[in-house]
């Protein structure tokens, strides 16, 4: 199976988050699109929450140390495929779209080379960004 299909496979398996953070496609004619990865404050997928320092660490780290995309957890892909354009820290409140975004929020602005992969931003199969990383954590009760 080559990685679109089980890319394609996976987004039809996965279990819809309550409240998705949506992709904004900022210039479509372009193939850009740009959304949120980390939002300070804010319960992601697997209920978890960072601070605005935290959030911070960790994008200085992806963008020291990594800059490269990833699909679904399962393959990084290279500029024949996306582009990471912009990866930063709002400094201030904003609006993505039609969405408020806190200051302190990690958001990245991604270049679709890809023909395929451009069609699952539109039609909303690829709905957003998703942290990937190993850390150290323990349970406040």
């Amino acid at each position: 199976m080559d990685l679109l299909s089980e890319l394609r496979a996976l987004v039809s398996k996965a279990t819809p988050d309550p409240a998705p953070i949506q992709i904004q496609k900022v210039a479509a004619e372009e193939q850009r699109i740009i959304g949120v990865v980390l939002e300070p404050e804010v319960n992601d997928l697997h209920n978890d929450i960072y601070s605005a320092d935290e959030i911070r660490k960790a994008q200085e780290s992806f963008n020291e140390h990594c800059m490269t995309p990833n699909l679904q957890h399962i393959a990084n892909v290279g500029a024949d495929s996306i582009v990471i354009e912009k990866s930063f820290i709002l400094d201030v409140d904003a609006v993505i779209g039609d969405r408020p975004v806190k200051s302190g929020t990690w958001v990245q602005q991604w270049k679709i080379n890809d023909s395929d992969l451009w069609d699952l931003c539109k039609d909303g199969s690829f709905t957003g960004f998703s942290v990937g990383c190993g850390g150290l954590f323990e349970d406040i009760e």
